[in-house]
Protein backbone atom coordinates (compact mmCIF):
# COMPACT_ATOMS: atom_id res chain seq x y z
CA UNK A 1 0.00 0.00 0.00
CA UNK A 2 2.88 2.44 0.91
CA UNK A 3 4.68 1.63 -2.28
CA UNK A 4 1.25 2.36 -4.39
CA UNK A 5 1.38 6.08 -2.52
CA UNK A 6 4.77 6.07 -3.26
CA UNK A 7 3.97 5.48 -6.82
CA UNK A 8 0.85 8.38 -7.11
CA UNK A 9 3.00 10.94 -5.29
CA UNK A 10 6.11 10.03 -7.67
CA UNK A 11 3.50 10.71 -10.30
CA UNK A 12 1.59 13.85 -9.51
CA UNK A 13 4.92 15.54 -8.69
CA UNK A 14 6.51 14.48 -12.26
CA UNK A 15 3.35 15.99 -13.70
CA UNK A 16 3.34 19.34 -12.12
CA UNK A 17 6.98 19.87 -13.14
CA UNK A 18 5.82 19.36 -16.81
CA UNK A 19 5.48 21.91 -19.26
CA UNK A 20 2.31 21.73 -21.10
CA UNK A 21 1.65 22.82 -24.57
CA UNK A 22 -0.25 26.91 -24.58
CA UNK A 23 -4.18 26.09 -26.03
CA UNK A 24 -3.86 29.43 -26.95
CA UNK A 25 -2.82 30.66 -30.62
CA UNK A 26 -2.43 33.39 -33.16
CA UNK A 27 -5.78 34.34 -35.20
CA UNK A 28 -5.25 34.40 -38.86
CA UNK A 29 -6.00 37.85 -39.94
CA UNK A 30 -8.44 37.71 -42.85
CA UNK A 31 -12.19 38.99 -44.23
CA UNK A 32 -14.87 37.55 -44.50
CA UNK A 33 -17.00 38.35 -47.75
CA UNK A 34 -19.48 35.86 -48.04
CA UNK A 35 -20.75 37.38 -44.60
CA UNK A 36 -21.26 40.75 -45.85
CA UNK A 37 -23.89 42.87 -48.44
CA UNK A 38 -21.90 42.78 -51.65
CA UNK A 39 -22.82 44.29 -55.04
CA UNK A 40 -20.71 45.32 -58.16
CA UNK A 41 -21.61 47.98 -61.11
CA UNK A 42 -18.80 48.52 -63.73
CA UNK A 43 -15.47 48.57 -62.57
CA UNK A 44 -16.09 49.21 -58.90
CA UNK A 45 -16.90 46.67 -56.33
CA UNK A 46 -18.67 47.59 -53.07
CA UNK A 47 -19.29 45.49 -50.13
CA UNK A 48 -20.91 46.45 -46.79
CA UNK A 49 -20.15 45.28 -43.14
CA UNK A 50 -16.85 43.43 -44.16
CA UNK A 51 -16.70 41.32 -41.16
CA UNK A 52 -12.47 41.11 -40.75
CA UNK A 53 -10.83 39.62 -37.46
CA UNK A 54 -7.44 40.14 -36.70
CA UNK A 55 -4.41 38.85 -34.90
CA UNK A 56 -5.69 38.52 -31.48
CA UNK A 57 -9.12 37.01 -33.00
CA UNK A 58 -11.06 40.18 -32.25
CA UNK A 59 -13.83 41.00 -35.06
CA UNK A 60 -14.52 44.67 -36.55
CA UNK A 61 -16.94 45.17 -39.68
CA UNK A 62 -15.67 47.61 -42.61
CA UNK A 63 -17.30 49.18 -45.76
CA UNK A 64 -15.07 48.26 -48.63
CA UNK A 65 -14.86 49.96 -51.95
CA UNK A 66 -12.60 48.04 -54.73
CA UNK A 67 -11.92 50.21 -58.39
CA UNK A 68 -10.66 47.77 -60.89
CA UNK A 69 -8.11 49.34 -62.98
CA UNK A 70 -8.58 48.15 -67.07
CA UNK A 71 -5.75 48.39 -69.25
CA UNK A 72 -5.87 49.64 -72.55
CA UNK A 73 -5.83 46.27 -74.51
CA UNK A 74 -8.61 45.60 -72.26
CA UNK A 75 -6.82 43.19 -69.60
CA UNK A 76 -7.35 43.93 -65.84
CA UNK A 77 -4.27 45.48 -63.92
CA UNK A 78 -3.35 43.79 -60.31
CA UNK A 79 -3.13 46.87 -58.85
CA UNK A 80 -7.14 47.80 -57.99
CA UNK A 81 -7.76 51.14 -55.86
CA UNK A 82 -8.80 49.61 -52.49
CA UNK A 83 -10.59 52.30 -49.87
CA UNK A 84 -12.55 51.13 -46.63
CA UNK A 85 -13.90 52.39 -43.51
CA UNK A 86 -15.45 51.18 -40.24
CA UNK A 87 -19.04 50.26 -41.05
CA UNK A 88 -21.69 52.48 -39.48
CA UNK A 89 -23.58 51.23 -36.12
CA UNK A 90 -27.36 53.22 -36.66
CA UNK A 91 -30.01 53.99 -34.79
CA UNK A 92 -33.13 56.06 -35.07
CA UNK A 93 -31.82 59.39 -33.42
CA UNK A 94 -33.03 62.96 -35.62
CA UNK A 95 -30.90 63.12 -37.86
CA UNK A 96 -28.23 65.83 -37.41
CA UNK A 97 -28.28 69.00 -39.75
CA UNK A 98 -25.99 69.39 -42.48
CA UNK A 99 -24.31 67.79 -45.17
CA UNK A 100 -23.45 63.76 -45.94
CA UNK A 101 -21.63 62.28 -48.74
CA UNK A 102 -21.23 58.82 -49.85
CA UNK A 103 -17.75 57.09 -48.94
CA UNK A 104 -15.53 57.10 -51.82
CA UNK A 105 -18.63 58.16 -54.27
CA UNK A 106 -20.34 61.32 -55.75
CA UNK A 107 -24.10 60.98 -53.84
CA UNK A 108 -24.54 63.89 -51.30
CA UNK A 109 -27.22 65.14 -49.59
CA UNK A 110 -27.71 68.25 -47.19
CA UNK A 111 -30.33 68.35 -44.31
CA UNK A 112 -32.50 70.72 -42.37
CA UNK A 113 -34.63 69.85 -39.97
CA UNK A 114 -38.13 71.75 -38.41
CA UNK A 115 -39.96 70.83 -35.14
CA UNK A 116 -43.43 69.65 -35.70
CA UNK A 117 -46.28 71.25 -33.18
CA UNK A 118 -46.82 67.62 -32.05
CA UNK A 119 -43.18 67.12 -31.09
CA UNK A 120 -42.23 65.13 -33.79
CA UNK A 121 -38.58 66.43 -36.18
CA UNK A 122 -39.20 66.35 -39.41
CA UNK A 123 -36.10 66.13 -41.59
CA UNK A 124 -35.88 67.51 -45.02
CA UNK A 125 -33.43 66.21 -47.54
CA UNK A 126 -32.19 67.83 -50.44
CA UNK A 127 -29.74 65.39 -52.55
CA UNK A 128 -27.66 65.34 -55.53
CA UNK A 129 -25.16 62.95 -57.09
CA UNK A 130 -23.79 65.47 -60.18
CA UNK A 131 -26.25 63.58 -62.03
CA UNK A 132 -29.52 64.80 -61.02
CA UNK A 133 -31.20 66.31 -57.52
CA UNK A 134 -33.92 65.13 -55.36
CA UNK A 135 -35.51 65.46 -52.05
CA UNK A 136 -37.14 63.80 -49.82
CA UNK A 137 -38.40 64.06 -46.12
CA UNK A 138 -38.48 61.63 -42.93
CA UNK A 139 -40.78 62.17 -39.74
CA UNK A 140 -39.81 61.01 -36.11
CA UNK A 141 -42.15 58.54 -34.29
CA UNK A 142 -44.52 56.19 -34.83
CA UNK A 143 -46.63 55.84 -38.27
CA UNK A 144 -49.56 57.03 -36.21
CA UNK A 145 -51.87 60.53 -35.73
CA UNK A 146 -49.42 63.04 -35.82
CA UNK A 147 -46.92 61.96 -39.05
CA UNK A 148 -47.41 63.64 -41.76
CA UNK A 149 -47.21 61.02 -44.16
CA UNK A 150 -49.24 58.30 -42.12
CA UNK A 151 -51.43 57.74 -44.91
CA UNK A 152 -49.12 57.07 -47.64
CA UNK A 153 -47.17 54.60 -45.30
CA UNK A 154 -49.72 52.52 -43.99
CA UNK A 155 -50.99 52.34 -48.01
CA UNK A 156 -47.15 50.96 -48.41
CA UNK A 157 -48.00 48.68 -45.39
CA UNK A 158 -44.62 49.90 -43.95
CA UNK A 159 -46.15 49.25 -40.35
CA UNK A 160 -45.65 45.53 -41.93
CA UNK A 161 -42.31 45.57 -41.83
CA UNK A 162 -40.08 43.98 -38.45
CA UNK A 163 -37.82 46.69 -38.74
CA UNK A 164 -40.36 49.64 -38.76
CA UNK A 165 -39.38 51.11 -35.38
CA UNK A 166 -35.62 51.00 -36.01
CA UNK A 167 -36.01 53.46 -38.82
CA UNK A 168 -37.57 57.29 -39.24
CA UNK A 169 -40.26 57.19 -42.27
CA UNK A 170 -41.12 59.69 -44.87
CA UNK A 171 -41.64 60.05 -48.78
CA UNK A 172 -39.72 61.36 -51.86
CA UNK A 173 -41.12 64.88 -52.60
CA UNK A 174 -39.68 65.28 -56.16
CA UNK A 175 -40.56 63.51 -59.48
CA UNK A 176 -37.41 63.68 -61.24
CA UNK A 177 -35.47 60.56 -62.18
CA UNK A 178 -32.39 60.16 -59.16
CA UNK A 179 -30.00 57.40 -58.48
CA UNK A 180 -29.46 56.72 -54.66
CA UNK A 181 -25.60 54.72 -54.89
CA UNK A 182 -24.25 52.54 -57.86
CA UNK A 183 -27.05 50.46 -57.85
CA UNK A 184 -30.36 52.47 -57.55
CA UNK A 185 -32.31 54.33 -60.03
CA UNK A 186 -35.96 55.49 -59.57
CA UNK A 187 -37.98 57.09 -62.38
CA UNK A 188 -41.23 59.04 -61.40
CA UNK A 189 -39.59 59.02 -57.85
CA UNK A 190 -42.74 61.29 -55.96
CA UNK A 191 -44.67 59.20 -53.40
CA UNK A 192 -41.76 56.45 -53.40
CA UNK A 193 -41.15 55.65 -49.73
CA UNK A 194 -37.76 55.87 -47.84
CA UNK A 195 -36.47 55.00 -44.30
CA UNK A 196 -33.55 56.42 -42.39
CA UNK A 197 -31.57 55.84 -39.18
CA UNK A 198 -28.76 57.26 -37.93
CA UNK A 199 -26.36 57.61 -34.95
CA UNK A 200 -25.63 61.15 -35.69
CA UNK A 201 -22.19 60.72 -38.32
CA UNK A 202 -23.27 58.15 -40.44
CA UNK A 203 -26.69 57.92 -42.49
CA UNK A 204 -28.46 54.87 -43.74
CA UNK A 205 -30.89 55.42 -46.40
CA UNK A 206 -33.24 52.59 -47.44
CA UNK A 207 -35.54 53.35 -50.89
CA UNK A 208 -38.87 50.98 -50.58
CA UNK A 209 -40.01 48.86 -53.54
CA UNK A 210 -44.00 48.93 -53.66
CA UNK A 211 -46.13 46.48 -51.65
CA UNK A 212 -47.06 43.42 -52.89
CA UNK A 213 -50.99 42.01 -52.02
CA UNK A 214 -52.11 43.40 -49.07
CA UNK A 215 -50.56 41.90 -46.39
CA UNK A 216 -47.12 41.91 -47.71
CA UNK A 217 -44.65 44.35 -45.95
CA UNK A 218 -42.57 46.45 -48.61
CA UNK A 219 -38.89 44.88 -49.12
CA UNK A 220 -35.87 47.15 -49.56
CA UNK A 221 -35.29 48.05 -52.99
CA UNK A 222 -31.51 49.76 -52.44
CA UNK A 223 -29.84 52.37 -50.67
CA UNK A 224 -26.81 54.26 -49.45
CA UNK A 225 -25.01 54.89 -46.59
CA UNK A 226 -23.37 58.75 -46.09
CA UNK A 227 -21.00 60.01 -43.93
CA UNK A 228 -21.67 63.61 -42.37
CA UNK A 229 -19.30 66.10 -43.20
CA UNK A 230 -16.86 68.50 -41.01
Amino acid sequence: MKNNIKIIIAIVLFAGGMVLPTLTQAAIPRAMLEKSTTYALDNTFHGFRVPTVDSVGAIRYYDVKVNLVVNADGSVSPNALVTSALSPTVGTVNVVPGTYQEFGGTDKCTVTNMKLLNGRTQSFFKCNNAANIFEFSVVTGPITAGHPFQTELLNGKVNLRTDVATQTWGMVTTNNTFTLGPACTISTAAGILIGAKTNGSQLVISVMNAPIGGTAAPTTKCGNTLTKLP
